[in-house]
């Protein structure tokens, strides 16, 4: 059997008693020079494990290795087992029996300071459990009944380590902090439980929200509200918490709009959302002839406007605006209905082609599309021509003068121009409601 000497030299102050790999060892303390050293010889396959075990116990114990000999001695220990003690990493879940590793295999990772020993518990396929068996993890500091949550100044010089558990048991949920830094002044503190604040919502509204449920009422971001009245009920979510300033969107699908489809009269300011009309609703005055249709634009209480849809009221020999200029262009046409205006066309415009909008007194809104839904907006206008897009199509754009897009407003400027500068001549449709 080849065997190697070891030479073992302890500046300590205590004894160590060393069991492993087939070899027994007691090393008195205070064992140094050549002269008082301890010579052993172990089994040279394992002699470089047995040394790295012992300094790694015991730091202040110097192994040194020596010549490996031949004793001609059958081996009473002999192993089958399969180690690794030249590693340059901890072991893996990987490092298992199709590795020929098994219960009981070492691991000496060398590439750690200090040296890492590990061992195989569980050599399953796929699934290896290595523990670590020297050094010996120091105790990290915690502080399970704190009163508050830890700060910067919970550091290294108050013996607090990366992985240093903090609970803060002041608040209701509990909540539990990890240390992640220990910097001194520095230290960087994570909460890990609860996972996040509680964000606050309304489940048992009564009304929709408004600008005033905001962050000042406890609202955030993603709070949510259930107006348990609405028929059906209405969801909504806080996209805005701002103080005074709050946006809230409804969730859930619009309720399908009050229509009137028996009036005996046109629909008056009066008819607005105190009598369940709102925007789209629509009005049919069976006592015309021929019948009016109207649809409702804007359902604010006292003050709803309605638009009639049906031609019956259009006088195309005389289209002359109310509130604005007629625009030098073809087939168009100009009715007031509630208070509004209502201009109109339809017409091929060649490409980087322009048609001219009626000049904008006050504000308005309209719609437009172009050829076979190859462009499509929704937008409103101010006074001073200026385009919002509330819903469009990715090639229309609002206020400028853009290469591939229909140009709702090449600039701001009153009137609004239309240009279309999609490359080819598009029919298109505009219909916009002003005063």
């Amino acid at each position: 059997m080849f065997r190697t000497t070891l030479k073992i030299q302890n500046y300590g102050s205590s004894e160590l008693k060393y069991f492993g790999y087939g070899v027994s060892l007691k090393i008195p303390a205070n064992i140094i020079g050549d002269a008082s050293a301890l010579y052993s010889d172990v089994p040279a396959e394992y002699a470089s494990a047995i040394a790295t075990d012992i300094m790694v116990t015991r730091p202040e114990i110097t192994v040194t290795i020596g010549a490996t000999f031949d004793d001609g001695v059958e081996s009473g220990y002999q192993s089958n087992i399969k180690n690794n003690f030249d590693g340059d990493g901890a072991p893996t879940v990987n490092d298992d029996i199709t590795l020929t590793y098994a219960m009981g295999s070492k691991w000496v990772n060398k590439g750690a300071d200090p040296v890492e020993i590990y061992e195989c518990v569980d050599a399953s396929e796929g699934a290896a459990i290595w523990i670590r068996t020297a050094p010996i993890i120091a105790a990290v500091k915690n502080n399970f009944d704190g009163a508050d949550s830890p700060t910067a100044a919970e550091d290294s010089t108050a013996g607090y380590s990366v992985g240093s558990k903090w609970v803060n048991k002041s608040t209701e949920p509990v909540e539990i902090y990890e240390c992640i830094d220990a910097t001194e002044a520095n230290a960087i503190w994570i909460r890990t439980a609860p996972a996040a604040t509680t964000i606050m919502s309304n489940f048992d509204g009564a009304v929709a929200p408004t600008v005033n449920d905001d962050v000042t009422e406890g609202y955030s971001v993603g709070s949510k509200w259930v107006d348990k009245i609405a028929d059906p009920i209405e969801i909504y979510e806080c996209i805005d918490a701002s103080e005074g300033a709050a946006i809230w969107i409804r969730t859930t699908s619009a309720a399908a709009a009050q229509n009137n489809f028996g009036a005996a009269t046109a629909p008056t300011a009066g008819n607005d959302i105190t009598e369940g009309y709102t925007v789209g609703s629509k009005w049919v005055n069976m006592a015309a002839d021929p019948i009016d249709i109207y649809e409702c634009v804007n359902a604010s209480e006292g003050a709803a406007v309605w638009v009639q849809t049906t031609s019956t009221a259009l006088d195309l020999s005389s289209p002359g605006p109310i509130g604005g200029t007629t625009p030098d262009i073809g087939n168009f046409t100009s009715l007031v209905s509630n208070g509004l205006t209502q201009y109109g066309t339809a017409e091929a415009v060649a490409d980087d082609g322009t048609i001219t909008l009626p000049e904008i007194t006050a504000g308005g809104f309209g719609m437009l599309a172009v050829g076979q839904d190859e462009a499509r907006a929704i937008f409103t206008v101010d006074a001073f021509g200026n385009i919002t897009l509330m819903t469009s199509s990715g090639n229309v754009v609002a206020n400028a003068d853009t290469d591939g897009r229909i140009c709702i407003g090449t600039s701001v400027a009153n009137p609004v121009i239309i240009r279309n500068r999609l490359g080819a001549s598009k029919v298109v449709i505009v219909t916009v409601w002003y005063n």
